[in-house]
């Protein structure tokens, strides 16, 4: 399992595109977590599965017009001390 952070320009079908990329590329979603940050951004946490390696998806929703940024939270650490993969900022 693999757990994503995604920033997000709230726009209408963001979280459509968002989940679509996820099913095209084979992953299976496990958990989706919403919350507003602001008026205009959205933080949206997927926890996927699948046999692919993360880097493609990563990779396809590095695309995303509305995408601000992604970081790969490794699920293998602590909770105490997360580890954070940052693969795009804005």
């Amino acid at each position: 399992m693999q757990c994503l952070k995604l920033e997000v320009n709230n726009k209408p079908a963001i979280l459509e595109r968002v989940l679509q990329v996820v099913r095209y590329r084979g992953f299976e979603l496990i958990s989706l977590q919403v919350s507003p940050q602001g008026m205009d951004m959205l933080t949206v946490f997927i926890t996927v599965d699948g046999v692919q390696p993360i880097s493609k998806l990563t990779n396809q929703l590095n695309k995303l017009y509305d995408l601000a940024g992604i970081i790969h939270l490794n699920l293998a650490q602590s909770e105490n001390a997360p580890h954070e993969n940052a693969m795009r900022t804005a």
